[in-house]
């Protein structure tokens, strides 16, 4: 697979614009995203009628554009876990206490998990193709696929593609209640990231080369799964960093024919949700602007207990 990404945007509970300025999240906790002004993209009527993931998903997409040649956009793929989960409470809760009448519309139309991709597209009026992906922890990779299969096969046209998640106090009751005792204490995050791609090598910032996901593995077996992408997939040297999100006792104890130099656990960074496989993203784009000397980044990912994945970025500049 081929995809070149150009730029990002992204909102999450670290600052990710400056790298010198990432700051590790000290406590065990729930973690919220650092909003931005939403004013300088919406205006404040836009902005009342939409919950937090809305605004960080719209604004995350229309802040990744150019802006002073916003690029057309010909099709949006956008990925979720759990979509908009607070207009859904929001909606279930006024069934109970309505006893299912005198129901307001809007938590209803605004709770469904492709409303961030079709606000974005009434926008900037793009009628293309639309498409949201939720499949758990996975949910960012498998629009990573989508996009680099339908940029393949459109190569004249610009996607964006991005992934939104929102933590809330109803989530995080969920979580300590269903999760095993080992995943309690771990950060909880959030966040929206955008990103402009296409076939278009020219003015790119990193290719998307490999994505690789894996369901119900023992950490065992992701060992073997991983040595064996390194010997068969990456046919080049051993990355130069690897981001990963995975606990560190797990990832210190994976086998790799050699190890790269420089390794960085960036959910200490934005928390764990479902879709930080795409802060991750974000961070290696930064990464690689930066950076020059760095070739290659590995970004490993795994959510909850059997859901893995690989996203192998190069330097579109090398």
């Amino acid at each position: 697979m081929k995809l070149f990404l150009h730029r990002s945007s992204c909102i999450s509970p670290a600052n990710t614009d400056l790298l010198n300025e990432l700051k590790r999240l000290e406590s065990k906790d729930s973690h919220y995203a650092i909003e931005p002004d939403y004013s300088e993209y919406l205006s404040p009527g836009m902005t009342r009628r939409m919950s937090r993931v809305i605004k960080m998903g719209v604004y995350s997409a229309l802040a990744c554009r150019d802006k002073n040649q916003p690029e057309t956009i010909d099709a949006i793929i956008t990925a979720t876990g759990f979509g908009c989960f607070d207009d859904s409470v929001k909606f279930l809760t006024q069934i109970i206490k309505n006893d299912e009448n005198l129901l307001s519309p809007t938590p209803f139309i605004q709770s469904t998990h492709n409303t961030v991709g079709a606000q974005i597209a009434l926008l900037i009026q793009c009628q293309g193709y639309n498409n949201t992906h939720v499949h758990g922890g996975l949910s960012f990779e498998n629009a990573l696929i989508d996009a680099a299969i339908y940029s393949t096969e459109n190569p004249s046209q610009t996607l964006l593609l991005g992934a939104s998640d929102e933590l809330t106090d109803t989530f995080t009751d969920l979580w300590k209640n269903t999760q095993p005792n080992k995943n309690k204490d771990m950060n909880l995050g959030e966040g929206a990231v955008f990103f402009i791609c296409n076939q278009n090598k020219t003015g790119s910032v990193c290719e998307v080369s490999n994505v690789k996901t894996f369901i119900n593995l023992e950490p065992e077996e992701f060992s073997n799964a991983l040595r064996e992408y390194f010997a068969n997939s990456l046919n080049v040297s051993t990355p130069d960093i690897i981001l990963f999100g995975l606990p560190k006792k797990e990832y210190e104890s994976l086998t790799f024919e050699s190890m790269p130099a420089e390794s960085i656990s960036y959910k200490e960074y934005c928390g764990e949700y479902y879709t930080a496989s795409g802060f991750a993203v974000h961070l290696s784009l930064n990464l690689l602007k930066a950076r020059p000397d760095v070739k290659q980044i590995l970004v490993i990912n795994k959510y909850g207990s059997h859901q893995y994945s690989i996203i192998h970025l190069k330097n579109a500049q090398n």
